[in-house]
């Protein structure tokens, strides 16, 4: 019987105010894979992307990181408010 391996990916997702990003890194932050397309404008095209994401993935991934710089609103789906770069 062979051992089950943990998987050795992480996807991290960017999404920023023209584009979305996502990349899929090795544990020791070597870049594997990489996503782009426009800004989702709802909720389900977040989760399209992730989803398309998910399913081109060449491995299983270990977990997923999500970052946007600012608050968004939630009803229109943008950017409201990006704090200073302070």
């Amino acid at each position: 019987m062979s051992e089950l391996q943990a998987p050795h990916l992480a996807l991290g997702v960017d999404i920023g105010a023209t584009s979305i990003k996502a990349a899929t890194v090795s544990l020791n932050g070597e870049l594997v894979q990489r996503f782009h397309q426009p800004s989702p404008r709802s909720l389900q095209d977040l989760q399209e992307f992730i989803r398309a994401t998910h399913e081109q993935l060449r491995e299983p991934i270990c977990g997923i990181g999500i970052g946007c710089r600012g608050l968004i609103d939630a009803p229109s789906t943008r950017i409201n408010r990006i704090p200073s770069d302070l």
